[in-house]
């Protein structure tokens, strides 16, 4: 039995277990199903929070009763607020996570047919059938690819450059954009043969210059996600520590996030900080699964709070300063998980594709890169929902402590 997979081992109408591997065939066909079930399963949660659903207690038990069961939209209702992602004071930071729950989604929906389709026929498909299921991962894992992508610099535009990007009514343009370029790369890829068989699932075809240049292209957008996510998150929380620095002379703890102190007479003039989006600011009482801020105009979007806290401003200045440095706290912690898991999610990948492009160059699929692939590929879903609970946790932490000060405070009057 040869270890590696040549191109004739993935012809028409040949058995799907290459090379007669029965133990590498269900360890990858099966890991790939597992981590696209977790993965699927997590982003489900995700819409499942944001939109206010009620989940079975063990798991809300788990993920620390984040779940309140639409109490936070009932409540801003019934107060005469607007509720829903394209509410007039909802930013597009406020919809990161449906977006990317569902590219998470769907990528795990479209590439879970193709490993069903090798299990369960025993044969490889025909040159039709790979084109059509090569297509169909192809089309979802860019959208999924360039999805994070179009964040990320969104979030460096609005942060650090003040910029605000118009995508549309309901953020057509955003979907225009990703879908429209994995659509127009697409014929290009069939015409040089390069979407077809790869052996142990549907995308690149195996033996072909073009599937090699496949690989090569998916190695090089996800280098270029994960050194863009890396860097516009990065340089978000570095705008984030000098502007806390500028309004509280902070101090920096070993974990690497700032710790606010207030500075007897400062004045931080708006203009100098940035303007956050809501969805990093740690959400607000009133707003669930990071929906952006609806307390008084005057702070609306998550916007930096303007204030002069002075030895004798009087208490209800100093809370409110303590208020907005714990909520840049958060933010700052928030942001923190975000690159972590970027680097988690894009330089393996980045890893896996290169990898395959060079087997792909010679013409040939190494089990063990397969693997490697599958894995690293299918757990997208599983990580950014790890990031996103981690995050609403902190934030449900700060809206109830803040909660319990307020109640306090009120008992003082």
């Amino acid at each position: 039995m040869n270890w590696i997979i040549s191109a004739p081992a993935v012809a028409e109408g040949a058995t799907s277990i290459l090379n007669d591997n029965v133990v590498m065939f269900y360890v990858i066909h099966l890991a790939a199903l597992i981590c696209i079930v977790f993965s699927v399963s997590a982003s489900m949660l995700v819409l499942a929070h944001v939109y206010g659903l009620r989940v079975p207690d063990p798991i809300n038990r788990a993920l620390g009763g984040i779940f309140t069961g639409g109490q936070q939209q009932q409540q801003t209702k019934a107060n005469g607020g607007e509720f829903g992602l394209f509410a007039k004071r909802t930013d597009l930071s406020a919809r990161f996570a449906v977006y990317l729950a569902l590219a998470d989604t769907t990528w795990g929906f479209s590439h879970s047919i193709d490993h069903l389709y090798l299990i369960v026929n025993g044969q490889n498909p025909s040159h039709a059938v790979a084109k059509v299921l090569g297509s169909v991962v192809w089309i979802f894992f860019g959208y999924h690819v360039l999805m994070h992508a179009c964040l990320s610099l969104y979030t460096y535009l609005r942060v650090c450059k003040n910029t605000s990007v118009p995508f549309g009514a309901k953020d057509w343009k955003l979907h225009a954009a990703c879908f429209g370029t994995v659509l127009v790369i697409l014929p290009v890829l069939l015409a040089i043969q390069g979407i077809g068989n790869s052996g142990y699932w549907c995308l690149a075809q195996l033996g072909t210059p073009g599937g090699a240049f496949v690989f090569w292209l998916l190695a090089a957008v996800s280098g270029f996600t994960a050194l863009a996510t890396y860097e516009s998150n990065r340089r978000v929380a570095l705008k984030l520590s000098k502007s806390i620095v500028q309004l509280s002379g902070g101090i920096r703890q070993p974990s690497g996030a700032i710790l606010l102190q207030p500075s007897s007479g400062m004045k931080v003039s708006q203009k100098s900080l940035p303007k956050l989006p809501s969805a990093m600011m740690g959400g607000t009482d009133s707003s669930p699964g990071g929906m952006p801020e609806r307390s008084n105009p005057g702070n609306a979007s998550g916007q930096v709070l303007s204030s002069t806290a002075s030895a004798d401003g009087g208490e209800n200045s100093h809370q409110q300063h303590q208020h907005h440095s714990e909520r840049s706290l958060v933010a700052s912690k928030c942001l923190t998980t975000l690159v972590r898991t970027a680097f988690l999610l894009y330089v393996p990948l980045t890893l896996a594709c290169s990898a395959i492009a060079v087997c792909f160059s010679f013409n040939i699929m190494e089990p063990m890169c397969g693997l490697f692939l599958v894995v690293v590929a299918n757990l997208s879903g599983f990580m950014n929902a790890r990031a996103y609970f981690i995050n609403e946790r902190r934030k449900a932490g700060r809206r109830a402590r803040h909660g319990q000060k307020s109640s306090q405070s009120g008992s003082h009057l």
